[in-house]
């Protein structure tokens, strides 16, 4: 990857495709951003919380942390 590369390209997202301007309700393109933030943080928690104790015995502390952060940073993010 590149530097300045971003794993996500979120196109030209302006504030104003965010939401309807009639209704006022979410766009199908932020609707699918939320929900792909969810997932990835259900995800991370479930990877975090579901290693086995033989399997934790391997990773490292920072490995898990890494799990919980990325957990975090995307529920923030559907927030």
């Amino acid at each position: 990857m590149n530097s300045g590369q971003t794993v996500f390209d979120t196109g030209n997202v302006g504030q104003s495709s965010l939401r309807d301007q009639a209704t006022g309700e979410a766009s199908t393109s932020t609707l699918s951003c939320l929900h792909a933030c969810q997932q990835c943080h259900d995800t991370c928690r479930a990877a975090a919380f579901g290693i086995s104790p033989a399997a934790a015995q391997e990773l490292a502390a920072d490995e898990v942390r890494l799990l919980l952060e990325c957990a975090e940073l995307c529920q923030l993010s559907a927030n």
